[in-house]
């Protein structure tokens, strides 16, 4: 790469060699167009046949390499009924890609700081990417391809959209260095070679001031079908694909509306249909539909509007273009050589590596490799015959209950019936007739039921087709029934995946290789400052600048752990519940509880551990803002100053509470849960991050262990047992209980007597008399304790 045009766009650079003429361009790409196109029909006859099952055309007859597929013939009245099975496996096998998230591990090459530097920010940029390239999007649309035609090519591109910024190149009146205003400004408004500050506008060789044209682009991934691709056939395999070919479709407007491109409108043979026959497939795909799908090709689609075929041929650097060439063709039978400034066309190949080398940037994943080519099969192509046999099988079955099924009315020959109604198939209906002249009646004939060994048939076509594709052995996160040992559900997730390893390994490997061309990409054309929103652990948004000359170092990119395996919600309970009764989990510690339920996605179960987990989070993402603070050394204790020979050191000054600043986050609060934050500070202090704040900032490591002292006081108060209650004797009389109601409700509570009731209101009796007085004073003797007062009762 040539150093004086790194950070322009594609179209920025010295487009193709000067001294090579259309005439030479149209016949290297015509060597290469019979090269790639050579016996394509063969796959182009599979991958339609695939989308039309799909899409429920099925009775299909003779390929026609000029229409595409012809509708079988079946003879009148014959029913036609087609299987979804097709689409449920699509869905099945889609959605279980769709569970495994892809990702990619960046390790340096190298030893150095560069290398270590771009690793760390390719790790952090490449979450970034993915969701500025849509790719959760992406991916699905390539699944699809991916699915029903086994091939899906990836395309990673600088789109810049047509869109620059002019910024103007200012002249150094000491140095006469010529450097952009941009720079200057970054320089603090001084030359960044001798410091000075005085400039004067740079003029260029025309006479006018000169400009440096900034993309303001992003980078692009394009999911293509093989229907978009053409390549050489005989190739074993992706990596010796050395050339390409992209077909497009254009509409003549979209020539009209371009400025560079108005000039060919005259030149360029306009048509309502493509010539190529894999672009008249992919054009016909939006009007097939599952109502009334059409045929594919000429005879089953033509366009109102006008347009032409655009043909891109990519092709990896030879020793005749040692930098590769793009070259863009436009027309069938009249090609035209696109010339383009703003795309650098016809040029070499527009991206590189952090070496400088050319980079490739077609990325092709396969669902079941087949050995001795690149192409691979799909998912349907073991189990398309099964469809057609159980579709014939539901086509004799009907025929069978519409017409041997339902009652039919017999008569002798010759005999004259006339009905009473409007139709011999109404129920109830009466009949006159005569006798024929060899006698007999009209009389029913029983339908007969199809054999019920046929619905046994089916079903064994239908399991086998399950069994082609691999749906059967998938849980789609239903538990099994009679199924509750961990290791049982676990042996059946795994047979589930093992059928789909090689699909999801070729899956990931093609992901690992996007990453690797978006990432290179935006390190060579991308802003040279991004600011991006990041979602943090706190569930705040925190804005991350990701600078591009920090991706000039050598990484080496790794398929990422879990990107070759679907996390099912299922494995995940069954592992739960296994560890649960094996001991090996403590749903009492909160951690553990929070844990659990964020894997399930349960969180708003726990509402109070989830909110102290949150707000233990926001406090250290405060604290890292907190602690770069200039004033933050103020509450550090520093050392005593070395006092002179003879004299006693001086006492240590005490700095004041961190926690009398109201902006100092790390700070207990009655309302906090010692113990999950002691948990989360832990768990954040220990991370790699953190420790790496430790080495630029050491005075961090006061203020967490300050923290950590407090939460563990806390925790183990909260821990502490309560003293046991001090045992007493009490001693009491009977006129202690009657004279202080207190004492009497504390000894009946004690004794647990109830209280005793309330005396009657009414008229107060005569006190007894005589020997009614002898006979209460025996009672009141013989009483037991506590009932009434007695004279002189220890207890």
């Amino acid at each position: 790469m040539v150093p004086s045009l790194a950070g322009k766009a594609p179209g920025l650079i010295s487009s193709g060699q000067p001294d090579t003429t259309d005439a030479q361009y149209l016949e290297r790409f015509n060597r290469a167009k019979r090269e790639c196109f050579a016996d394509r029909w063969r796959f182009e006859r599979l991958w339609t046949r695939n989308i039309h099952y799909v899409n429920m055309r099925q009775w299909l007859g003779v390929y026609d390499r000029s229409n595409g597929w012809m509708d079988a013939r079946i003879a009148k009245g014959v029913p036609r009924p087609v299987t979804a099975k097709p689409k449920e496996g699509l869905q099945a096998i889609r959605s279980m890609f769709t569970s495994a998230k892809l990702g990619v591990d960046v390790r340096p090459l190298k030893n150095n700081a560069q290398s270590v530097l771009t690793a760390t920010t390719a790790d952090k940029l490449a979450p970034v990417l993915y969701k500025a390239n849509d790719m959760d999007q992406v991916l699905h649309e390539g699944d699809f391809w991916f699915i029903v035609c086994g091939n899906v090519i990836y395309h990673v591109s600088y789109d810049d959209n047509g869109k620059y910024v002019a910024v103007p190149y200012e002249r150094c009146l000491s140095c006469n260095l010529e450097v952009t205003s941009d720079a200057i400004a970054t320089a603090g408004q001084k030359c960044p070679a001798c410091g000075q500050n005085k400039f004067t506008r740079a003029i260029g060789k025309d006479g006018q001031p000169r400009m440096d044209h900034v993309p303001q682009g992003d980078v692009v991934t394009t999911p293509l079908s093989p229907l978009e691709v053409a390549f050489p056939m005989q190739r074993p395999r992706w990596k010796d694909v050395d050339r390409l070919i992209r077909l497009r479709w254009r509409t003549k407007r979209y020539y009209e509306e371009n400025s560079e491109l108005k000039e060919y409108v005259p030149k360029i043979q306009f048509s309502k249909s493509p010539g190529e026959r894999s672009l008249q497939i992919f054009q016909s795909l939006p009007f097939q539909t599952e109502l009334n799908p059409s045929g594919s090709g000429a005879g089953g689609w033509t366009g109102e509007e006008e347009g032409v075929a655009e043909y891109e041929l990519w092709e990896k650097p030879t020793q005749e273009h040692p930098d590769g060439l793009v070259l863009r063709v436009v027309g069938d039978s009249n090609p035209i050589v696109l010339h383009s400034e703003s795309e650098g066309l016809p040029g070499p190949l527009p991206y590189h590596d952090a070496k400088g080398d050319p980079l490739w940037t077609f990325h092709h994943a396969g669902y079941e490799h087949v050995g001795g080519r690149v192409i691979a099969s799909g998912a349907f192509d073991p189990v398309i015959q099964k469809f057609d046999q159980l579709n014939r099988l539901d086509s004799i079955y009907e025929m069978m209950m519409t017409r041997m099924a339902i009652p039919q009315i017999i008569k002798p020959k010759g005999q004259d019936i006339q009905w009473m109604g409007d139709s011999p198939a109404m129920p109830g209906l009466m009949a006159e007739y005569a006798p024929a002249p060899g006698g007999g009646k009209p009389e029913q004939w029983p339908g007969q039921d199809p054999p019920r060994a046929w619905v046994n048939l089916r079903q064994q076509i239908a399991l086998e087709i399950d069994a082609g594709l691999g749906t059967n052995d998938i849980l789609k996160g239903v538990k099994p029934p009679n199924v509750e040992a961990f290791s049982t559900m676990q042996l059946l997730i795994e047979a589930g995946e093992a059928r789909f390893a090689g699909a999801f390994q070729s899956r990931a490997n093609c992901f690992r290789d996007v990453s690797r061309s978006q990432i290179e990409i935006e390190r060579e054309f991308g802003r040279d400052e991004r600011v991006e929103a990041v979602l943090s652990a706190g569930r705040g948004y925190t804005f991350e600048t990701f600078r591009k000359a920090d991706l000039d170092g050598e990484v080496v990119y790794d398929v990422a752990d879990g990107s070759t395996k679907p996390k099912t919600t299922l494995a995940e309970r069954a592992s739960i519940e296994h560890l649960k009764a094996l001991g090996g989990i403590d749903m009492n510690d909160p951690d553990t509880r929070y844990a659990i339920s964020q894997k399930l996605g349960q969180t708003d179960l726990i509402p109070t551990i989830d909110k102290q987990h949150v707000c233990a989070l926001q406090n250290q993402e405060a604290f890292l803002k907190w602690v770069t603070q200039p004033m933050a050394a103020a509450f550090v204790p520093q050392p005593p100053a070395p006092s002179a020979p003879g004299v006693p050191p001086s006492a240590p000054i005490v700095p004041p509470d961190p926690s009398s600043d109201p902006n100092y986050p790390f700070t207990l609060l009655p309302w906090y849960d010692a113990r999950v934050h002691r948990t989360e500070l832990v768990k954040w202090a220990v991370s790699e991050d953190t420790i790496q704040l430790f080495r630029t900032l050491p005075i961090a490591k006061y203020f967490v262990g300050k923290y950590l002292g407090e939460l563990e006081s806390k925790v183990a108060e909260m821990q502490q047992q309560p003293p046991e209650p001090i045992k007493t004797t009490v001693s009491l009389k009977g006129e202690d209980l009657a004279v202080d109601p207190q004492v009497r409700q504390a000894w009946d509570r004690s004794q647990q007597l109830s209280a005793p009731a309330a005396p009657a209101q009414g008229p107060a009796a005569e006190p007894p008399q005589g020997a009614a007085k002898a006979m209460a004073n025996s009672a009141q003797n013989s009483a037991p304790v506590g009932n009434t007062p007695q004279p002189a009762v220890g207890v």
